[in-house]
């Protein structure tokens, strides 16, 4: 509706109150027009929640994200991507006030969400990838899950976090390499990459230190084989922006250059 649209203008403009204001208004005008849960009303909650999540007002934000997961829950079933991102949603709210526990509490419910069969909460465990619902939801729930684990470890040094951060850094290179194989659309390609990169990025880190703290030579193989995973998910990056493009017609330098980028990602897949 016209009024959650201008909540929406004002929300990006930072103009929390005008956007609260619009928000009530736009609530008569649903239960109003619908009885029942609908929708709307869980969109509703789930942009209020942003408001105060974004005023700070932790316990007000947290109550509406939950609110709208509880009435999509109701519309779709607990099992359904839409469920999923709406669990993760929250799981990046807990994430932003270093609710770091309740982040990964939640990112583990939005798996189970994704996943016909999985019910599994512990940290260190992950769905079978192919009772997923949605490859790329997984990854992107995925890339959530190692980000706040390794904050979490950071902080608290636990060897179970640590178990949990390598298994799912593990588990998600897997994922990357068959979503690679079965990805052909440019913007899923860029958003495959980017979190290809991040992913990746974590598993040098975290390994390097290792390696600094045991001088365990698996760790540094371990970090040199995601540093090569890294460049070569950038090259191939670069080469699928350039194949993007071949309805145009295209520049003699150009075309050296994607042949150079392929010769050098046959010579980085072969170390």
């Amino acid at each position: 509706d016209k009024y959650m649209h201008l909540a929406s203008v004002h929300l990006n403009l930072q103009n929390y109150d005008l956007a609260k204001q619009y928000q009530a208004k736009s609530l008569q005008l649903i239960e109003k027009h619908f009885k029942e849960n609908s929708f709307l009303k869980g969109t509703y909650y789930r942009k209020l929640a942003v408001i105060y999540e974004k005023t700070n007002q932790y316990e007000l934000a947290e109550k509406n994200y939950l609110i709208s997961i509880s009435i999509i829950e109701k519309l779709l079933g607990k099992r359904h991507p839409e469920v999923a991102q709406l669990v993760l949603e929250l799981a990046d709210f807990y994430e932003v006030f270093q609710e770091y526990d309740l982040a990964l509490k939640t990112s583990q419910k939005a798996l189970i969400s994704l996943n016909s069969t999985f019910s599994d909460s512990a940290n260190y465990e992950n769905p079978d990838v192919s009772t997923t619902l949605g490859k790329f939801d997984l990854l992107r729930i995925m890339r959530h899950k190692i980000r706040v684990l390794q904050k979490s470890y950071s902080q608290n040094q636990k060897t179970e976090l640590l178990a949990a951060l390598i298994e799912s850094i593990n588990y998600s290179d897997k994922l990357i390499d068959l979503l690679n194989l079965h990805t052909h659309e440019y913007n899923d390609l860029i958003s495959l990459g980017n979190a290809a990169a991040s992913i990746y990025d974590t598993g040098v880190k975290i390994n390097f230190d290792k390696y600094d703290q045991s001088h365990d030579e698996h760790f540094l193989e371990k970090a040199f084989y995601f540093s090569e995973k890294s460049k070569s998910m950038a090259l191939t990056s670069s080469i699928n922006q350039i194949q993007a493009k071949k309805t145009l017609l295209i520049p003699e330098e150009i075309k050296k250059n994607e042949k150079d980028l392929k010769s050098d990602k046959a010579y980085f897949e072969g170390l």
